[in-house]
């Protein structure tokens, strides 16, 4: 019994250190940064991204088509989770899907996702108050594809960035993208990068058009 309680006191206490953590993050934002407090909470998650792409992903959630929801594939410790989250409160409301099995290890020795940053994601969804908005899918995104039926309003990809990858997130999730909507894709500005390669050949198929650029990443509106 009394290594329970401490197992459990020692939980309370590691998360409650990460939400005092949180705070601190987001209160340095506001005050030293100058950022929005609303902004400020999705900028204090440890993420990949830039500020401006960031903003990108908030706005367009925030403009999403109320027709469908939206899907994000590779969600990480929830940065982007959360820019989509948030930008969704501010317009319909839209439920957010967070497709990611936090299980993926690069075979080149560089950065690898595991079950800790899939704690991570869920310790940052409640202190950044959007969890109910929030519906995470610890699967591969092609295994959810297989049984999903909803439209999508708004499509995000940042998954694996091979090529392959890419390419068949785009060719699974497409389909259920409604006319009108916008799929975003991640890293898409390297040339020798995986989404950039499908990002272009998408451009040469009739269906989408490229409707902004912000840094790294790239917005495709279906026609």
């Amino acid at each position: 019994m009394n290594s329970i309680v401490a197992q459990l006191m020692q939980s309370f206490w590691d998360i409650f250190r990460s939400f005092i953590l949180y705070q601190q993050m987001v209160f340095r934002l506001v005050c030293r940064g100058g950022l929005p407090t609303d902004f400020a909470g999705v900028m204090a998650v440890k993420g990949l991204m830039r500020r401006n792409e960031v903003f990108c992903l908030y706005n367009l959630a925030r403009e999403a088509n109320s027709l469908g929801v939206i899907v994000e594939i590779g969600s990480y410790q929830g940065l982007s989770t959360i820019a989509l989250a948030k930008g969704s409160l501010k317009g319909h409301s839209i439920p957010v899907y967070a497709v990611d099995p936090h299980d993926y290890a690069d075979p080149e020795g560089g950065i690898t996702f595991c079950s800790r940053d899939n704690v991570a994601f869920l310790k940052n969804i409640l202190f950044a108050n959007v969890a109910d908005i929030i519906r995470p899918i610890n699967l591969k995104s092609w295994q959810v594809a297989i049984g999903w039926e909803q439209p999508i309003g708004l499509l995000w990809i940042d998954g694996n960035h091979e090529y392959e990858a890419v390419r068949k997130d785009f060719d699974v999730w497409e389909k259920f993208v409604v006319p009108g909507g916008h799929i975003a894709f991640h890293d898409s500005s390297d040339s020798g990068g995986g989404p950039y390669r499908v990002v272009q050949e998408i451009l040469t198929e009739a269906g989408f058009e490229l409707i902004r650029r912000v840094e790294k990443v790239s917005v495709l509106r279906k026609i």
